[in-house]
């Protein structure tokens, strides 16, 4: 009979870094609940003010959308400080969410692209896809 089976059921979260910061590889420990909630929230709220800045049409309670959406947009516009911040406070958030292991001084080590490419990999981590069907 098949079984769930929680130590199976996920792949670890398993990072490496070392190509532009030496000893940044390790596994991130599993995130809770209220951890991903806050990190979710943070980045709606980053959608809702550059939403509010560049006056875009953006549907933030669609977080995939408008991550999106917010990858096609030209950034450039935004007041550079603006930008910093919402930066900043998205990487504090970002390590709290994996428990600084990456921590925030290793990904503000990490070039944008490379950064921007591992919290995409990380959130579509935490929102795996089901398998298998339910009855």
């Amino acid at each position: 009979m098949a079984k769930f089976d929680a130590g199976t059921a996920v792949d670890p979260l398993e990072y490496d870094f070392t190509k532009y910061v030496a000893g940044a590889a390790g596994t991130t420990p599993e995130p809770s609940q209220d951890q991903v909630k806050e990190f979710q929230h943070a980045q709606m709220e980053t959608a809702k003010r550059v939403k509010e800045l560049l006056g875009l049409d953006l549907d933030v309670s669609d977080l995939e959308g408008a991550q999106a959406t917010l990858t096609r947009v030209d950034m450039s516009k935004l007041d550079p400080q603006a930008l910093d911040q919402m930066s900043e406070d998205l990487k504090t958030k970002l390590a709290k969410l994996c428990s600084d292991e990456p921590s925030k001084e290793v990904l503000d080590a990490v070039p944008f692209r490379v950064l921007q490419a591992y919290m995409g990999w990380l959130s579509g981590q935490l929102n795996p896809k089901a398998q298998g069907t339910t009855t």
